[in-house]
């Protein structure tokens, strides 16, 4: 049987946090976690958030719609934030974040949400895949 998605709660960051790392969890309506997503906010180059996981537990099944309200909710804080996301993705959910409002850049796989100029996505993109990179 498929949770009920009515009956999903979140919890969140309110405020941007020390360590500035902020982890989303949804809820099936049993009281397990369903669905998680990590955000770390950076102010260099520019100040963004960088989508670094989302994620469904091993046992929810896809289409189940844990994935989409989970998007629905960091797009919303974001934009309650205006402060832009940004991600890296390797994986074959590309669609689903185009689906949800996240903007392809040029032919990458690099998306971003928000309000942020062309200057600011190119300085993000080398800076960020530079970190990415080395850690």
């Amino acid at each position: 049987m498929q949770p009920q998605i009515s009956s999903i709660t979140y919890e969140k960051a309110s405020e941007l946090s020390e360590d500035n790392r902020h982890v989303f969890k949804i809820f099936n309506n049993k009281g397990e976690v369903a669905c998680k997503a990590k955000l770390e906010y950076i102010s260099i180059p520019c100040r963004m958030f960088i989508l670094k996981w989302l994620g469904l537990e091993p046992d929810v099944e896809t289409g189940d719609g844990y994935g989409t309200k989970m998007i629905q909710q960091i797009n919303d804080f974001l934009s309650s934030k205006k402060i832009p996301g940004v991600l890296f993705s390797l994986n074959s959910a590309l669609g689903f974040y185009e689906k949800n409002g996240w903007k392809r850049y040029r032919s990458t796989n690099i998306y971003f949400f928000g309000d942020i100029s062309e200057e600011e996505k190119e300085t993000a993109i080398n800076k960020i895949h530079f970190r990415l990179k080395h850690i």
